[in-house]
């Protein structure tokens, strides 16, 4: 998987995961992604948030301090944005006011297929694509490999195993 497919899909996790927690009246599990990769299976994260958690588009630095821009919901102009245009509708009804399609929260197989297809996003030229390519908090399954951050070329992500529940 190349760096913007990896992110698009954590974002579209995300975004599920954020319909649950804030709008959802129901207790629906939230999950996060269990990628096959070089390492064998493992969990990390790619997306960098905020204090605010909001996800941030690029990190930046000078000789005193560093930096964050974060992603703005509302345009279009970057790829959290653009997968979150694509999702919260997908969940939450068009007047704003109610959630359909959460009986797949319950089916992590079936919400993975969709979340996967929501998450394919053309690139364009204009398209804001976060700067920075490694994981955090990378783990493998069976704890081989633990460490607070790897580079995605030392990583080889080669695709989404599964969807695992975050509790």
């Amino acid at each position: 998987m190349n760096k913007n497919e990896i992110l698009s899909i954590e974002a579209a996790v995300a975004f599920s995961n954020e319909i649950v927690e804030r709008q959802s009246k129901v207790d629906y599990p939230t999950y996060r992604i269990l990628w096959k990769t070089s390492f064998g299976l493992a969990t990390g994260n790619m997306i960098r948030y905020d204090k605010y958690q909001n996800p941030i588009i690029n990190e930046s630095h000078d000789n005193l301090d560093y930096w964050d821009k974060t992603y703005t919901p509302e345009a279009s102009e970057d790829l959290f944005a653009v997968v979150r245009h694509k999702v919260i509708p997908y969940f939450v009804s068009d007047s704003g006011f109610g959630l359909k399609n959460m009986i797949l929260m319950n089916k992590p197989d079936m919400l993975l297929d969709q979340l996967l297809k929501l998450s394919k996003v053309e690139i364009t030229e204009d398209l804001k694509i976060p700067n920075y390519s490694s994981i955090l908090d990378f783990k493998t399954l069976d704890n081989s490999v633990s460490l607070p951050f790897i580079t995605l070329e030392a990583a080889e992500i080669e695709s989404v195993a599964s969807l695992i529940s975050k509790s």
